[in-house]
């Protein structure tokens, strides 16, 4: 598998379910980052134009970091 050749949908989908190797590739694959900041930018638009809130559950998702989803696995992990 080759995370960088994913499309929008299979990225969007992959931050949904905070992928571990998904957020930890994107420290050392700026390729991935570029095309990941490129989507959070594409939601972001849409956020403002519609007005969405930014409590939105799926914008909280969204707007996760690698640290963020790092450490959300890690106490699911503890559970």
């Amino acid at each position: 598998m080759n995370i960088a050749t994913d499309d929008r949908a299979t990225m969007y989908a992959r931050m949904m379910v905070a992928d571990q190797i998904f957020y930890g590739r994107l420290a050392t694959d700026p390729v991935l980052l570029a095309k990941t900041n490129r989507l959070q930018e594409f939601f972001r638009n849409i956020r403002q134009e519609l007005t969405i809130p930014a409590t939105s559950p799926l914008y909280q998702m969204l707007a996760r970091t690698p640290a963020d989803a790092a450490s959300a696995a890690s106490k699911t992990e503890a559970k």
